[in-house]
């Protein structure tokens, strides 16, 4: 399941739209934060760390939501921008460095000792590694699926969807092409046992569609 982390309080959770158990409070399908600050872009606990406290920082500067996610956003712009990158308008930019300026939170780097901070670079670099390889297979022609996925009774409309989109990315993780590098790699990997407990929605997608297309119709 994805972990994800709770706008409003910091905290980590299952599900980047579920309750938050700390707090009760649920991200928004429409805020962008809600799917960036999950495991699908952020690959390390340090990271899942470091983030929730600065959103327990800025919590402390201002009690407008839509501003606290300037200062988020800003914030991730100019120290992760391996998650997320942009930039914002001026007026916005001039209002997010106002309430970055007094925050005490230091840069991920400083954060850590000098042995995990070696180790998170490390890290960085093998995940852009990771999110480039994956954009390159993403950016492929559709995904040729097996002919039984017509049948609608088999998949709905956005499965298919996801599968030609999703396939090839998916195909090359079952196939041992891609380096399991992150926990949700490594995850999306052992789904394809028949006695695996626990797939996320994909997982069980790319189960389904794997078992069927291997049938001898």
């Amino acid at each position: 399941m994805t972990l994800a982390i709770c706008l409003n309080c910091g905290g980590k959770k299952f599900g980047a739209f579920n309750v938050c158990p700390y707090c009760n409070y649920a991200n928004s399908q429409e805020n962008q934060l809600s799917l960036v600050l999950t495991d699908w872009c952020i690959h390390n606990d340090e990271s899942f760390d470091i983030i929730g406290n600065m959103i327990r920082e800025i919590h402390k500067h201002s009690n407008d939501p839509e501003i606290r996610d300037l200062v988020l956003i800003q914030y991730l712009f100019e120290e992760f921008p391996n998650i997320i990158s942009g930039e914002l308008s001026e007026d916005n930019l001039e209002i997010a460095k106002t309430i970055l300026s007094k925050c005490t939170i230091p840069s991920p780097k400083s954060e850590l000792s000098e042995e995990k901070n070696i180790e998170f670079q490390k890290n960085e670099e093998l995940n852009n590694d990771i999110d480039e390889l994956r954009q390159e297979y993403l950016n492929m022609s559709p995904y040729v699926f097996d002919i039984v996925i017509n049948e609608d009774h088999l998949f709905t409309a956005k499965e298919k969807e996801d599968i030609a989109k999703y396939g090839n990315w998916f195909d090359a993780i079952w196939n041992g092409e891609i380096p399991l590098s992150t926990k949700k790699l490594k995850h999306f990997y052992e789904a394809q046992k028949d006695d695996y407990k626990g797939r996320t929605k994909y997982e069980e997608l790319w189960y389904r569609y794997k078992k069927i297309e291997g049938l001898p119709f």
